[in-house]
């Protein structure tokens, strides 16, 4: 029965891959193998992520299975693939995953050197660090909302990928309980060695928990209120005004990593001896993938992620396609990634993952109630942009009952995944796709800062009169001052 079982999971496995023609000398991009080997000779070994595939190069593809084979495929060339390995190597992997076909493995250069020969080995990336996209200013006042503003019905949720939110705070109650309904942390980006510099941020300092208040926001870095800010822009009710669903949900899900440069290895980029957080590839792909095994269990509209690094002038699915796959999954499960453009004033890149072909990616803009609708001058802009949302100044919540002003692409890109809350609270069968074409096709016009292209800046109200013209909606999604 045993052999069958197997016979069976290896059916599926060919059943589910399709043929590429990408060979074993592009197993591994020159950027990708620069980072990781500069990380071994600092660190001494560190995490590398891996896509696997069949010997002949057929990878898993989702559109193939449903997700039991899917899961099945994957976990089956996982075993495959760390059959191969050495005694010690095995013993290496830090973490498996459940949907995309690929796992998490600690690496030395002798590993790294066996894992490019390796005939599983799809794709080797190094465990990105993605920081959260966050820039801060003085406060503005906004007008009012009409009072006839349509807020969502039928409990649609926004997953916030972030440093954790404030669930006690009042913007995230609905007067009855909590808006946060799920709650999951991912920290330490598998990194098991104890350095002292890297502290995970879970409750009882676990690399991963979704037991209760596990996506409570962190605490002692500057940036931990990031999430709650987030959070309460996309889905936060206030009575005297409101983020853009308020009658929505949160998923919070805590995705960062502590650094405290202790040992002066410049790791968060500001210069030596500086702390600061990072969000790992590993365990923003672990929260992704949270996401998508909730889509049974909750109504998930969106997903939203305020964080990103590096730029890309074009779409970058090759960057890492651990990521751009599961952000595919969640697109053809009707679930929305939004993701912030990154704010460093760039005209022609945005920040990865914003651009994936199949995520949303948001600029910002200024405050369209004071006259001026344009787009900002340290939100990155790209051809690749898909929307504008306001960024500039956007009052919210903050950890312990407060709220502050701040500005960024990471306030506007929640503008966005709240939207589409509502949008699906509407018509809950619409698909990413079709919403994403009314997103791009009504509301103002925003030309790029180098005028070589134009898009528009979201409009929930013109957007809701096409879905349902019987709704009398807002002309924007402006938080005003509390």
């Amino acid at each position: 029965m045993k052999r069958f079982a197997n016979y069976f999971l290896l059916g599926i496995v060919f059943f589910a891959l399709q043929a590429t023609d990408v060979d074993a000398a592009n197993r591994i991009s020159e950027s990708s193998r620069a980072t990781i080997l500069k990380e071994i000779d600092e660190w001494g070994e560190t995490i590398a992520l891996l896509e696997l595939a069949s010997p002949d190069g057929r990878r898993i593809f989702e559109n193939k299975m449903n997700d039991n084979q899917r899961m099945a495929a994957v976990s089956n060339l996982q075993q495959r693939m760390s059959s191969t390995l050495q005694s010690a190597d095995q013993k290496r992997i830090v973490h498996n995953f459940k949907y995309t076909p690929g796992l998490a493995i600690t690496v030395d250069n002798s590993v790294l050197e066996r894992l490019e020969q390796n005939s599983y080995v799809y794709r080797i990336f190094e465990n990105g660090r993605r920081k959260p996209l966050l820039a801060e200013s003085a406060p503005l006042v906004y007008p009012a909302h009409s009072s006839s503003r349509f807020n969502g019905e039928n409990d649609w949720a926004v997953a916030v990928l972030d440093t954790g939110v404030d669930k006690y705070h009042e913007f995230m109650h609905d007067g009855v309980k909590s808006k946060v309904i799920s709650e999951a942390c991912y920290s330490r980006g598998g990194y098991t060695i104890n350095y002292p510099e890297i502290d995970s941020l879970c409750p009882g300092e676990l690399f991963s928990s979704i037991y209760a208040n596990s996506g409570l926001h962190c605490y002692g870095y500057s940036g931990c209120d990031h999430g709650t800010h987030v959070a309460g822009i996309a889905a936060g009710n206030g009575g005297s005004f409101n983020g853009v669903a308020a009658n929505g949900k949160i998923i919070a899900i805590q995705v960062f990593t502590g650094i405290r440069d202790y040992f002066y290895r410049n790791v968060c980029g500001t210069g030596y001896g500086h702390n600061c957080l990072i969000a790992f590839d590993l365990d923003i792909l672990h929260a992704l993938e949270r996401v998508y095994a909730l889509k049974n269990e909750y109504k998930i509209a969106a997903v939203n992620l305020s964080l990103g690094g590096g730029s890309f002038a074009g779409t970058c699915d090759n960057q890492n396609t651990l990521i751009s796959g599961i952000i595919n999954s969640l697109k053809n499960a009707g679930i929305a990634t939004v993701i912030a453009s990154g704010n460093q004033y760039l005209s022609n890149g945005i920040s990865f993952p914003a651009c994936i072909k199949n995520a949303i990616a948001v600029g910002a803009t200024y405050d369209a109630g004071n006259g001026i609708d344009d787009g900002t001058t340290y939100g990155n802009q790209s051809s690749t942009l898909d929307v504008y949302a306001p960024g500039s100044h956007i009052v919210s919540s903050v950890p312990g009952g407060g709220y502050s002003s701040k500005q960024g692409t990471s306030m506007a890109a929640p503008h966005v995944a709240g939207a589409w809350a509502v949008m699906k609270s509407i018509k809950p069968t619409g698909t990413v796709g079709e919403f994403e074409e009314l997103i791009k096709t009504y509301g103002p016009n925003i030309k790029s800062r180098d005028g070589s292209f134009t898009r528009k800046r979201l409009d929930l109200g013109a957007t809701l009169q096409i879905l349902s013209p019987v709704l009398v909606a807002p002309q924007s999604l402006l938080l005003k001052t509390p």
